[in-house]
């Protein structure tokens, strides 16, 4: 049997619980199936929902433009009627904020040297005990400004994404 979250999206190798919860058309949350599931399927759970909740709506990336340019952020507070904007890293922090206004400048791999469990120790629950090397490549992918435009993800983004969820599966993060 192949699962499909509740979005109808498939996920290969789900564990048993989470395939008796799709049976029922129960419908979860992307926290309460990276919850359910093993390292795995939780790293494609959150790769194919960041290409989802991304993909739809580009202004849900967290930037901040300079004027040399522009550059990424964990969390962008709201403004000029805008909501408060996320990485793909920072939706999944404890305090995305508070992640912001002291490590604006690291990414996920030099974070992970900042706290004495690595990125484990900001991440939520659900989050942690997934390499660092996933969360550097997730974070790489989303920061790339090629694989998104203004209607949402490209298709260099689509497929970089796809390389991203093999390379998971292959077992090479």
């Amino acid at each position: 049997m192949r699962s499909r979250d509740p979005s109808g999206t498939l996920i290969p190798g789900i564990d048993w619980s989470l395939r008796r919860a799709l049976a029922k058309e129960q419908t979860m949350d992307l926290s309460e199936m990276v919850r359910m599931a093993d390292k795995t399927d939780k790293m494609i759970a959150i790769v194919r929902d960041t290409m989802d909740y991304y993909g739809s709506n580009p202004d849900r990336r967290a930037y901040i433009q300079h004027d040399d340019g522009i550059s990424c952020a964990y969390f962008v507070d709201a403004w000029a009627g805008r909501p408060e904007r996320m990485c793909a890293v920072g939706r999944c922090l404890i305090d995305p904020a508070g992640i912001q206004r002291r490590f604006s400048s690291m990414g996920a791999m030099q974070l992970d040297g900042e706290f004495s469990h690595g990125l484990d120790d900001v991440l939520k629950p659900e989050y942690r005990g997934l390499p660092i090397d996933f969360w550097d490549q997730l974070q790489c992918w989303h920061d790339d400004r090629e694989n998104f435009d203004a209607i949402g993800l490209t298709e260099a983004g689509k497929e970089e994404g796809e390389w991203l969820i093999r390379k998971i599966e292959n077992g090479d993060l």
